[in-house]
This record gives C-alpha cells, sequence and structure tokens, in this order.
C-alpha cells in the first residue's frame, strides 16, 4: 500500500500562490532596474530639481544682498552729496543737526532732501512758498522761499531738491530762509534747485 507524498491544495489557493509569487517577482524586478537607472526616476528628477531651485533661490539672494548693498552705499553718498549738471554739492546736515541742538541761528547751510509736505503759500507782508523738507533727520525743516525775490518752485510732495540758505533755529526743527538773492548784495545768495535748475 503506497502513501502519497503530495499536499492535496485546492486548485483556487495554488493560483492565488502563483499570482502572488508573480507580482512579488515584478516588483523586484521593476525596484532593480531602478536602482540600475534603467527606469525614470521621478524622485531623483524632483530632487534635482529641488536642488536647482535651491541653487537658483541662494543666487538670488546673493544678488539682493549685494543689490541692496549698493542701494545703501548709494543713499550714503546721495546724503553726503549730491550730482547736478554742473556741480558736486556737499551738504550739511552734520551742522544743521549741530544747529539744532545748540540752538544756534543765522548760519549758511545747504540741505539736500526730499519734499516731505508742500504748505499753503504764505501771503502776509513778503509772500513766501512752504514746504518741509525731511533730510533724513528726526526733524523735517521748514522752507520760506521768497517768492518776491525769486521765481516760485513748481515742486510737489516726493521731490528731491537742493536748499541753500540761512538757518534759523525753531523747537520744530528749523526754518531755512535767504533762499534767495540779495538785491542790496549785502547778503550771500541762496537757491533751491529742482531738477536741475536753480531758482534765486
Amino acid at each position: 500500500m503506497s502513501q502519497k507524498n503530495e499536499l492535496n491544495v485546492p486548485k483556487p489557493f495554488k493560483r492565488r500562490i502563483m499570482r502572488g509569487a508573480m507580482y512579488v517577482a515584478i516588483a523586484g524586478a521593476a525596484w532593480f532596474a531602478q536602482q540600475q537607472g534603467w527606469l525614470n526616476n521621478d524622485k531623483g528628477g524632483e530632487q534635482q530639481a529641488s536642488a536647482q531651485t535651491r541653487q537658483d533661490s541662494s543666487s538670488n539672494n546673493s544678488r539682493e544682498e549685494i543689490d541692496l548693498s549698493q542701494n545703501t552705499q548709494s543713499q550714503s553718498n546721495r546724503e553726503s552729496a549730491v550730482n547736478t549738471k554742473n556741480s558736486r554739492v556737499e551738504n550739511d546736515h552734520a551742522l544743521i543737526a549741530k544747529l539744532y541742538q545748540q540752538k544756534r541761528s543765522d548760519e549758511i547751510v545747504t540741505a539736500v532732501g526730499r519734499v516731505a509736505r508742500v504748505l499753503p503759500d504764505d501771503n502776509k507782508g513778503s509772500r513766501h512758498q512752504k514746504f518741509l523738507l525731511d533730510i533724513g533727520q528726526p526733524k523735517w525743516l521748514l522752507v520760506a522761499h521768497n517768492i518776491d525775490l525769486a521765481p516760485y518752485v513748481p515742486l510737489k510732495q516726493g521731490d528731491q531738491v537742493i536748499v541753500h540758505g540761512e538757518y534759523e533755529w525753531t523747537e520744530k526743527g528749523g526754518v531755512l530762509h535767504w533762499t534767495h538773492h540779495d538785491p542790496r548784495g549785502y547778503h550771500e545768495e541762496g537757491y533751491i534747485e529742482h531738477n536741475g535748475k536753480k531758482y534765486k
């Protein structure tokens, strides 16, 4: 009497085992091909693109830092001097700050800055065009430009101007006047320079 050593496994179960083994073999082959670089590696492409983006970003940041440095240097240069069509004008911002701290007046100064606010003209007595000048200090300067003796300056808020005149101390920051010629020739001439043109 012979005994069969084979297991009696139902056919549907055998098919499932064979199918599972086939899936494992295909997955293993795909993994091996991917490791060898035989297949397109999207993840690797994403990593490479990400690395390129980081490199570009780093390069852009470096350029921005250089640009900011140049802008800061340019602004510093503009604060100390302004190039005009015919001359290089040095400003007296440090002197103006000192005059304000010491409450001193009657000093001829040159201020370079932007028009912070245009004020209504003062038409009482001698007519004056008035505006506030921002020269990068805590206090703005009031500019009082005599338009009976000098031409009106066609300026607006935000315009860059050079003002040469006499400083008078006030608690609010000071006034610049005598921004015009002296008809008698006794006083040093002042002026306001706007868009390369001097008004005096």
